[in-house]
């Protein structure tokens, strides 16, 4: 059996923003996206109120609700990745992704 493996797109939902014209120059400038997280103060037990969030994220408008009810942000965030990873790569509406060849790994 052969296994083939094709990198053919990438994506990233992040703190700097979510295309590489984005993030690029803020990394390249050392930025850092990491803030102290006063609303977790309410939580006990907490060793850090450190993070990296993203900021004003919401899924595009045609998600399907019930789709999308039982995913946690953590879910959304990676569909929206996986999404423009395939659109850059000039997938997202090949018939490949819906047979058995294709697989997604993220």
């Amino acid at each position: 059996m052969t296994t083939r493996v094709a990198i053919t797109g990438m994506a990233g939902v992040t703190p700097f923003g979510n295309t590489w014209h984005e993030v690029g120059p803020r990394l390249k400038a050392l930025e850092n996206a990491v803030v102290h997280m006063d609303e977790w103060d309410q939580y006990e037990g907490l060793n850090t109120r450190l993070a990296a969030p993203v900021r004003n994220f919401s899924l595009p408008a045609g998600v399907p609700r019930k789709k999308s009810r039982s995913m946690g942000r953590v879910a959304q965030l990676a569909t929206v990745a996986s999404e423009l990873a395939l659109k850059r790569a000039g997938l997202l509406d090949d018939p490949v992704l819906t047979s058995e060849a294709a697989g997604i790994a993220y």
